[in-house]
């Protein structure tokens, strides 16, 4: 679910901007795990199908 929602990241810097995006999120999201418990699994999913739908290599 992170970038893009559905919407084509046309460029490689954008993915990586998104990314990053994504990564400082989470960052933030862990500082509190208990309360985004759901949201940082959820991401972990939209993540996960990310690279299997579009065999991604880390951009980061």
């Amino acid at each position: 679910m992170p970038c893009g929602y559905g919407v084509p990241i046309i460029s490689t810097e954008s993915a990586k901007q998104c990314a990053r995006g994504t990564a400082a999120l989470r960052r933030c999201m862990e500082a509190n795990a208990e309360h985004f418990k759901a949201d940082i699994r959820a991401m972990d999913e939209g993540l996960d199908e990310d690279q299997r739908r579009l065999g991604f290599i880390s951009l980061v």
